[in-house]
């Protein structure tokens, strides 16, 4: 009986090895990443979902009520789905200033009343696809 129980112990030993291996080896399905099967990542997923992202910040000096920023690099197809603007006066605090915003594939132009025309400012801006 001995040898019996032995060459089991041994049979199990070598077979928990084998699972050992085979969970530590990345190149079967184990830790293997979205890219390396050829799936989308959940960020990817999102930006598919939500829309891609376009956002950029213009420095303006006082006295400028107007921008137009050329949207050509970006490739859009259509005019984006949503567009945020915001304005920020030199302290970081939003300004409220009435504004026309029109954007198109190619550019977003941007006009205001500005209240305070000596003071420099900064344009946030957003566009999603």
């Amino acid at each position: 009986m001995p040898n019996f129980v032995a060459t089991h112990v041994s049979y199990i030993r070598r077979g928990l090895t084998r699972i050992l291996e085979h969970a530590a080896d990345f190149i079967n399905p184990h830790r293997v990443t979205a890219h390396q099967a050829g799936a989308y990542t959940t960020e990817e997923v999102d930006a598919l979902i939500i829309g891609a992202r376009h956002t950029g910040i213009e420095s303006l000096a006082a006295g400028i009520v107007e921008l137009e920023i050329d949207l050509t690099a970006f490739a859009l197809a259509a005019a984006p789905a949503q567009t945020l603007v915001t304005m920020e006066g030199p302290d970081g605090g939003v300004l409220l200033y009435p504004m026309v915003v029109v954007v198109t594939s190619t550019a977003l132009k941007v006009a205001w009343q500005a209240e305070t025309p000596d003071t420099d400012y900064s344009l946030h801006w957003e566009l999603i696809e």
